[in-house]
């Protein structure tokens, strides 16, 4: 009989993917600074604008209501360094904003992230958010905020107008809040996640609300970010927290495309997983599950494929690899998938 062995020429792939898995950063604040240095006024981080600090435009917080503290936040995944800011907003309001070094507009998408915790033990106290603004010139409204209302006991997207997604989660916990950012022609599309599996790769099933969300209105361009929270008003407790590892990056923060072990590479590692989990129909990402469809099949050894060396340089072509691992992919279906996915697809014919 006549089986057809169907591979992917994994050197075409690499090209353009092997440079290095590492996030892009565009813009990145740790809050590197000695404990006790009040936040208005510090410039350090990556990505900002030349020579901006945090400032706000229309009046001097009050002393000691925005400093740095130490130790930094954590959380798996993401590297923490020096310290963290903390707002002590008992008795006065704090929300420094800054100018960050690369605008973003139609066209553009960009993931936020950063660590928060409300240290306030109180669920109805005034509002805390981080802000996406146009500018940071006196009176600039804010396009949107992660974080929460005031009254508003757990992490929200404020998404403009009355357009708000609740997340369930407690802001009296440490919670790793990352929102996806598509900034689209008309209203925008906005994904938010709370304590994501970083070492996973990007699934909108497991955001808040199990999907992405359009915004209230078309946001214009995002050039600057506000920090901070308001002290006591109307009878409710200043919002009171810590915030830490604040960011914007273009590219994702998740695991990519065919990395099972969650190293920033697609290699060896990662087909031999698939092998070991070839047709489990109970698998998970670890397990190459690549389309979180619980199965292990084609679908997920064409994302192999086709991130083939990404953040390394293999020692063997996919179809080396994949002849190593010794999948045995069935035909004539597996062939018809893979030729329609990839211009790329070669094919070994192999009488028996």
């Amino acid at each position: 009989m006549t089986k057809f062995v169907t591979t992917l020429a994994g050197a075409a792939f690499c090209a353009s993917l092997a440079a290095s898995g590492a996030l892009a950063v565009t813009i990145s604040e740790s809050f590197e600074y000695d404990d006790g240095l009040a936040i208005q006024g510090l410039g350090g981080g990556t990505g900002w604008a030349e020579s901006s600090t945090w400032m706000h435009p229309q009046w001097t917080f009050g002393a000691g209501s925005n400093v740095v503290g130490s130790p930094s936040l954590t959380y798996p995944g993401v590297t923490s360094v020096g310290g963290k800011a903390v707002f002590s907003l008992a008795t006065t309001s704090a929300y420094p904003m800054r100018l960050m070094g690369t605008s973003f507009s139609d066209g553009n998408t960009f993931y936020l992230g950063f660590l928060a915790q409300k240290t306030v033990a109180d669920d109805n106290t005034r509002w805390m958010s981080v802000a996406l603004l146009e500018n940071v010139n006196l009176g600039v409204l804010d396009k949107a905020w992660i974080g929460s209302g005031t009254g508003m006991a757990n992490f929200n997207a404020w998404l403009g107008g009355t357009t708000f997604v609740d997340s369930g989660v407690n802001t009296q916990n440490l919670t790793y809040i990352l929102a996806k950012v598509e900034l689209l022609s008309g209203t925008e599309k906005v994904t938010f996640w709370t304590n994501p599996d970083l070492s996973a790769g990007e699934y909108a099933g497991s955001a808040v609300g199990g999907t992405s969300h359009d915004t209230a209105a078309d946001w214009g361009t995002i050039g600057a970010i506000r920090i901070g929270g308001s002290g006591p008003s109307g009878g409710r407790a200043g919002a009171s927290h810590v915030l830490d590892e604040l960011m914007v990056t273009t590219d994702s923060p998740f695991a990519h495309p065919g990395d099972a072990n969650g190293d920033g590479m697609v290699n060896l590692a990662d087909l031999q997983i698939l092998g070991d989990n070839w047709q489990s129909t109970t698998a998970n990402w670890a397990m190459a599950d690549f389309t979180w469809d619980s199965t292990v099949n084609l679908a997920d050894l064409q994302i192999i494929g086709d991130n083939w060396g990404y953040g390394t340089s293999p020692d063997l072509a996919f179809d080396e690899a994949l002849s190593q691992v010794g999948i045995v992919i069935p035909e004539p279906v597996s062939l018809a998938m893979l030729v329609l996915a990839s211009p790329l697809v070669l094919r070994r014919r192999i009488d028996r």
